[in-house]
């Protein structure tokens, strides 16, 4: 079942002793059906919704998939303001689904903002406690 090695490989990644750089070119590999390097929205949203269920998971605390995905799907043009040009032109639901515009680079500047708050969570330190390899915190996801 792909779905199922998708969010085998995505928990894998979320604990790994790894930077934040390193966990993103893992995901976006795993999520990118095309094989080209780049991701759709749509497989974005799956890829945040994975690691979402990951850390539900871990934590205990509830995930809603489909509330994940739609906060993304709104956010985009906020976060990502130059692709809305292409948005209006295209509407949203194709450009969402067939426009591969988000790389390393975008998913990088994405998670950037979170990686701080999301190394403080219990489930980080346990995962990171009995590492001999210290990081900083910022540079978990």
């Amino acid at each position: 079942d792909t779905l199922f090695f998708a969010d085998l490989l995505t928990c894998v990644s979320v604990f790994s002793n790894t930077t934040l750089q390193d966990k993103a070119r893992f995901l976006l590999a795993v999520y990118d059906t095309s094989r080209r390097g780049t991701l759709t929205v749509e497989e974005m949203c799956s890829m945040i919704a994975g690691v979402a269920t990951v850390l539900s998971r871990a934590t205990g605390q509830g995930c809603k998939v489909k509330r994940v995905k739609q906060a993304v799907r709104e956010d985009i043009p906020a976060s990502m303001p130059a692709l809305q040009q292409q948005i209006d032109l295209l509407g949203a639901r194709k450009f969402f689904t067939e426009e591969r515009v988000i790389g390393i680079q975008q998913i990088a500047e994405l998670c950037s903002g979170i990686s701080e708050q999301l190394g403080m969570l219990p489930a980080f330190q346990v995962a990171f406690s009995s590492s001999k390899k210290e990081q900083p915190k910022s540079e978990l996801w």
